[in-house]
């Protein structure tokens, strides 16, 4: 009896211990390192400014290097496609080389070759209509290219005043029109005020009447088209 009773506590000393043993015997989870979070890239910005660049100058006196009868003024680049080089349509003035000869606008077809060659390509007139010609002295319909167009500009921004969910930035005065009072035609680049919008060209029409007060009247989307290989 005595012999049996030894045995049963040992059996529960055993038994016990194990369980002791069991619940202080914990697996730990394995450590976590900590990592900063993963940059991202920046936005991509905006689209290549209108503004004329260093490159697509040279290349321009490059191809009209012996261009006759006229003299250009670059104002904007209105597009760009990289082909085998790279095309551009880029804006100018020009005025032929003749006594009181009227300027015009164009937009002037350049490619730019991988060699750092240029060739014109050829040229689009730009009337107020938004119409682009095949002849850049075709008649404007009763508009003028304006000799300084800073009221135009003026009157421009005056106009501009207060407006939402448009942004027009002037690039050029175009036209002027003499009404009872005056039209001007404002070539503009203009963008939705969206994240992410593109921007793209505008003619936009203001009136000032005789008492100085303006307001939009219009605005025409401007597509600029291909070189002239493209088009035809």
């Amino acid at each position: 009896m005595k012999n049996r009773m030894m045995i049963m506590i040992a059996l529960l000393l055993s038994a016990a211990l194990l369980a002791g043993c069991g619940g202080a015997s914990k697996t730990e989870a394995p450590a976590t390192q900590e990592t900063a979070p993963e940059e991202t890239a920046p936005a991509e910005t905006a689209p290549d400014s209108f503004e004329i660049t260093d490159e697509q100058r040279a290349a321009f006196e490059k191809a009209t290097a012996d261009l006759i009868g006229a003299d250009y003024e670059l104002i904007a680049c209105l597009g760009r496609q990289v082909v085998a080089g790279t095309n551009y349509a880029l804006l100018c003035s020009g005025r032929t080389v003749a006594p009181d000869a009227a300027p015009f606008f164009s937009v002037a077809y350049i490619y730019a070759d991988l060699q750092g060659g240029a060739k014109l390509l050829g040229f689009r007139g730009l009337t107020p209509n938004g119409e682009f010609v095949q002849d850049p002295l075709a008649p404007m319909g009763g508009w003028q290219v304006p000799a300084d167009e800073a009221d135009g500009l003026a009157a421009f921004e005056k106009a501009m005043e207060g407006l939402t969910g448009v942004n027009y930035v002037p690039i050029r005065v175009i036209g002027e029109q003499v009404v009872s009072g005056m039209n001007y035609c404002v070539l503009t680049q203009s963008t939705v005020v969206y994240p992410g919008a593109a921007p793209t060209y505008s003619l936009v029409f203001v009136y000032k009447d005789l008492n100085g007060n303006v307001s939009m009247t219009d605005v025409t989307e401007l597509a600029v088209p291909g070189a002239p290989e493209e088009i035809g």
